[in-house]
């Protein structure tokens, strides 16, 4: 079958990403057989006609369509992408009869409320490496569909999900299309390939999406994440991130990945997150050796009450220390903060803005204001004993958690003790100063 997969991406602040999953998707489809072509929306000037020229000249017989993200995740500037991606939706379903699908990571947050509003044919949740190979098998079959993990589909007036797909053979997946997409448009943006070292964590933040899921960690293989690295490295792709949201945990597959690095030789930077949890000067000595060249450590905070309310896995001191790790490996790192959690005050944000005054100083220092509220999170559940209903999180309203017990003029008091500092930045202080020029 010929499948056209189209990345929905827009976003280009403060620099585009690159459209990791959607390549993954179309090698395994290669790899079954299909014709596939990718229509990446991300710099087109005019993406409903490139769209419709597209469908018009290869007449595929399935579009599936990628969600990066539903929004951009900045409560004082909130911004929606669903309006335009449900406007290119449609586009297509009256260009063609070819059946549409909706998938991506952010897609798979909100499965049945993003297939509600959006109006594909069929929603794909979860990990769709699989299921959407066996939904062209069976749309080319005639078979029914309505069994596939993850799909999301209209019954009896609403939509309804199964249950997603979880991979564990990672040795069954094939390299990401790599030869597909403009590599020297987002080489010239300063963008950088993502790779995969695992799926899932096991770590339980109370705003976080993932952990959500209560599930392990799924490794990958070193030997594949490296296959891809070099993969990646070969087409001009020097420059590559981690996106685990933490790569050194477990610590022995983070050593592992690396060494597979250096056993090759291959020459490469790269950057990924930290946690403190575990994290050594031997193993930042060997990351740091395999290429690693920027870290990203997530503080959140480093009140003592709010890491709890977050329930992170460390302390303030075990934060320091971290830093103190990364500054004596030389390793330029940032750092973000989450302002506004429950039970947060001025005092909590003055004791976590008074240990950045401490520390060996990162690069950059990104607070948030506001925390979205994700399903099935135990910020979720703080919120409702708050008193905000379960529609308050959807995602055509979605809900920011804000403390209030913080005064009325919490955010502007935060920005004047950000302008105090060169390396301190808030969305709006970050959008002033590198929002793209015309």
């Amino acid at each position: 079958m010929r499948v056209l997969l189209v990345s929905l991406n827009r976003e280009t602040f403060p620099t585009p990403v690159m459209p990791v999953g959607v390549l993954h998707i179309a090698a395994n489809l290669r790899t079954a057989g299909h014709d596939v072509r990718f229509l990446d929306l991300c710099f087109s000037p005019v993406p409903a006609a490139d769209l419709r020229a597209t469908i018009a000249d290869f007449k595929p017989g399935l579009i599936g369509f990628s969600l990066r993200n539903l929004e951009n995740h900045v409560m004082t500037d909130y911004r929606s992408y669903l309006p335009e991606a449900r406007d290119l939706i449609q586009t297509a379903m009256r260009s063609t009869t070819a059946p549409t699908v909706a998938g991506g990571a952010s897609f798979s947050l909100f499965p049945c409320e993003a297939t509600a509003y959006l109006k594909p044919t069929y929603g794909l949740a979860g990990e769709a490496e699989h299921t959407v190979v066996e939904l062209v098998r069976r749309l080319e079959t005639g078979e029914p569909v309505g069994d596939i993990p993850g799909l999301c589909q209209w019954r009896d007036g609403q939509v309804v999900d199964n249950r997603a797909e979880q991979i564990t053979d990672f040795t069954q997946l094939p390299l990401p299309a790599l030869d597909l997409f403009d590599r020297d448009a987002y080489r010239a943006a300063h963008a950088t390939w993502g790779v995969e070292t695992k799926r899932g964590c096991e770590f339980r933040c109370a705003f976080c999406a993932e952990s959500a899921k209560h599930e392990h960690y799924r490794l990958r293989e070193p030997r594949l994440v490296v296959d891809e690295m070099e993969a990646a490295v070969s087409l001009g792709l020097k420059r590559l991130s981690i996106v685990d949201g933490i790569f050194n945990h477990p610590a022995d597959h983070a050593v592992a990945v690396c060494e597979e690095i250096l056993r090759r030789g291959l020459k490469v930077r790269w950057s990924g997150g930290l946690t403190p949890v575990g994290l050594t000067a031997e193993i930042l000595d060997i990351m740091k050796r395999a290429g690693y060249s920027d870290a990203s450590l997530g503080l959140d905070a480093a009140s003592t009450k709010m890491l709890r309310v977050y329930q992170k896995a460390f302390t303030a001191d075990d934060a320091l220390r971290a830093f103190k790790l990364l500054a004596q490996a030389g390793i330029p790192f940032i750092t973000n903060v989450l302002l506004g959690g429950p039970g947060e005050t001025m005092e909590t944000i003055a004791e976590t803005m008074s240990f950045l005054e401490t520390i060996p100083q990162p690069r950059m220092v990104l607070f948030a204001m506001g925390i979205r509220i994700y399903p099935g999170t135990t910020l979720e559940l703080l919120a409702r004993a708050d008193g905000w209903s379960e529609g308050d999180q959807g995602i055509a309203a979605p809900r920011y958690y804000f403390s209030s017990a913080l005064p009325a003029d919490a955010i502007d008091r935060i920005e004047q003790v950000c302008r105090t500092h060169d390396n301190w930045f808030t969305p709006r202080k970050e959008w002033e100063l590198f929002r793209p020029r015309s």
